[in-house]
């Protein structure tokens, strides 16, 4: 703390974000852009759960600095494969997660249903289908912004 408010207040630095402390009891907490309007910036830690069709909390990982979401997607996925022998059948997340080709990689690895919102864009009509139906609006109103994989836990 002493450093960067000498490098701030005494020397007139613009101190980066990635090399500024911002909590004296957890050193390691970041600052976290989430694009929201009304909260654009929290402090804290990026936290990856995904929960069973059961609530169970079945992953989380703890992330370091503020990733992109799509970044978990497969990585997820592989996760899953490794603790319970399969793929899920279902993934539904916000639309941070989604990313077209990890989309198709995971289909491919047998994920029935992967329910996660085209993020921006124009969708094309068999992508409107998609989201359309009653499959995706059914996990996406359970998903409330937490991760699903579904398996038979």
């Amino acid at each position: 703390m002493i450093d960067q408010t000498t490098r701030r207040v005494l020397r007139g630095e613009t101190v980066p974000a990635d090399e500024k402390v911002y909590s004296l009891f957890e050193p390691h907490t970041a600052l976290i852009k989430r694009g929201k309007a009304y909260k654009p910036v929290e402090f804290g830690h990026k936290v990856f759960l995904a929960e069973s069709r059961r609530g169970l909390i079945t992953d989380y990982r703890v992330l370091a600095g503020n990733p992109p979401d799509r970044e978990q997607l497969e990585p997820s996925v592989t996760r899953h494969r490794a603790r319970f022998g399969s793929v899920p059948t279902l993934y539904a997340a916000d639309r941070g997660f989604h990313d077209r080709e990890a989309c198709a990689r995971v289909a491919a690895q047998g994920v029935t249903l992967v329910a996660i919102p085209q993020c921006g864009g124009t969708k094309t009509a068999e992508r409107q289908a998609h989201e359309r139906s009653r499959a995706f609006k059914q996990a996406q109103a359970f998903r409330a912004g937490i991760v699903e994989l579904a398996s038979p836990l």
